[in-house]
């Protein structure tokens, strides 16, 4: 019994620091697919989860990827993120190429920057940036 709330104390004392921080963002967004460059601005909402061993950046839109530091099979990250901004790169590798995705948040500044590619074969197919400013939504003032 004792070996048993051990055990559920240690897995959620990782949570008890647990950050989650919700954000509202107003971007442009930038591409080049083969060539082909479009430009459009977009608001969309960003998750960012993180504990003391894991963080992630989980953007509301299907224009831009997120990122984690979860451990997945061909792919891995780096994460350079501080006190004052997260910072989180992926890099996957796939049998059609390899996927890069970097996403950082400056909280000081309240702005984000994404950027990612893909690269096919060797030849650069795709290109896209996303920067702008976010707010912190809060979560304590609901609408419903």
């Amino acid at each position: 019994m004792k070996f048993l709330l051990l055990l559920v104390l240690v897995f959620f004392s990782s949570f008890i620091n647990a950050q989650e921080v919700n954000l509202i963002c107003d971007l442009t967004f930038q591409s080049d697919v083969t060539g082909r460059n479009e430009t459009q601005k977009f608001r969309t909402r960003v998750e960012i989860f993180q504990t003391k061993d894991f963080l992630s950046i989980i953007p509301d839109s299907d224009l831009l990827g997120s990122v984690s530091t979860s451990k997945r099979e061909n792919s891995n990250f780096t994460n350079y993120s501080n006190g004052t901004k997260w910072d989180l790169q992926r890099r996957s590798h796939s049998k059609d190429g390899v996927l890069n995705v970097h996403i950082i948040i400056d909280r000081n500044a309240g702005t984000m920057s994404y950027n990612s590619s893909f690269l096919h074969t060797n030849t650069l197919t795709s290109y896209t940036r996303a920067f702008g400013e976010c707010q912190k939504i809060d979560v304590s003032k609901k609408k419903f």
